[in-house]
């Protein structure tokens, strides 16, 4: 998990990097709709959220292994069903709302989404990385 998500962070600096240092157009530039830009960063929190949730998650059942401490283990529950619930309610569903928006823009207008001038400075693997690793 951790790996993952470490590979998708880097693919997404260098993309930006790659776009900044050529001034290249983003995705987000001439967004007909600026309620799309706070949804999207509405959806990058939720994500952020969860994922420190997760490995918080992580940290404290590796700490808590095999201590017998009781206390703990309520406060350990207690943080599972945090981050089971935020994936239920939150992660999930806004995960699957942006994957469906996306491929419908996609197949409809791919210009709006990631335009083919990209293509000649971001190679596929670039591209296909930070996209799978980030939706």
């Amino acid at each position: 998990m951790f790996l993952g998500t470490f590979i998708a962070l880097f693919c997404a600096q260098v993309r930006d990097h790659i776009q900044n240092f050529y001034r290249l157009p983003t995705a987000n530039v001439g967004m007909p709709f600026p309620l799309a830009q706070v949804f999207a960063k509405f959806y990058k929190v939720i994500q952020a959220v969860f994922f420190g949730i997760c490995v918080l998650t992580d940290l404290s059942s590796l700490l808590t292994r095999g201590s017998g401490n009781q206390e703990q283990e309520r406060q350990l529950r207690k943080l599972i069903s945090l981050r089971d619930w935020t994936l239920a309610v939150l992660a999930f569903p806004v995960g699957v709302f942006v994957v469906a928006v996306f491929w419908t823009i996609y197949a409809y207008d791919r210009e709006m989404i990631y335009p083919r001038l990209l293509d000649n400075f971001i190679p596929g693997w670039l591209n296909h990385g930070m996209v799978s690793a980030l939706r």
